[in-house]
């Protein structure tokens, strides 16, 4: 299965997590915060908080060179 990173936390990140994980992928949703958030019931979906998390989850993801995904208007990856 291919994993998706989801870097969260508007109310597009749930039906953005819940297509992925219906497509066939593992999507782990990041945000900075823990306010609740939706972000789908599929078994396929994990969410990781805090702001230190967000940083090292896409340090890792591109190491492992997997998807990720800007799913907030604040959201900047940028290239490393």
């Amino acid at each position: 299965m291919s994993s998706v990173l989801l870097v969260g936390g508007t109310s597009e990140t749930d039906a953005l997590a819940q297509a992925l994980a219906e497509a066939g992928y593992s999507v782990l949703v990041c945000t900075a915060t823990d306010i609740p958030l939706p972000t789908g019931d599929h078994p396929a979906i994990r969410r990781r908080c805090g702001r230190e998390v967000v940083v090292s989850e896409i340090e890792a993801a591109r190491r492992r060179r997997e998807t990720v995904v800007e799913g907030h208007e604040h959201a900047t990856v940028g290239e490393g």
